[in-house]
């Protein structure tokens, strides 16, 4: 007996009529589900400061306390995980999602060559 999702595909039918293709909605955010917690942007922040600077086996007690918060636990299993294959492109990953990318400055320098009939000079333009 064939698949019914492979038949449907084949046949080119994705959902039935006046369904929606996600009907659950998008996932929400990591921020959105913090708030929901109650917890504050700085309070978010201050966790991961803390965390930060404790040691695999205090970030294993975390992980296995049943009443730590969910920021808790992703945070104490990402540190840990991160520490331990000694990568921090995980940690960096997720508090990029949580708080941003750092605002990066950037100097464009731009030559142009100017034609004339007689000679050729070259012209530098600085754009900020």
């Amino acid at each position: 007996m064939r698949n019914k999702k492979l038949e449907n595909l084949e046949k080119g039918i994705r959902f039935k009529k006046g369904q929606s293709g996600n009907p659950k909605g998008r996932p929400k955010a990591l921020k959105t589900i913090l708030k929901e917690q109650g917890l504050t942007e700085s309070q978010t922040a201050t966790i991961a400061k803390v965390m930060m600077s404790m040691t695999v086996d205090e970030l294993k007690a975390i992980t296995q306390n049943n009443e730590a918060s969910a920021w808790e636990l992703i945070l104490a299993s990402t540190f840990r995980t991160a520490i331990q294959r000694g990568d921090i492109s995980q940690i960096l990953n997720l508090l990029n999602r949580l708080y941003g990318q750092p605002k990066q400055e950037l100097d464009l320098t731009q030559k142009q060559i100017v034609w004339n009939e007689t000679k050729t000079y070259e012209k530098s333009d600085k754009k900020k």
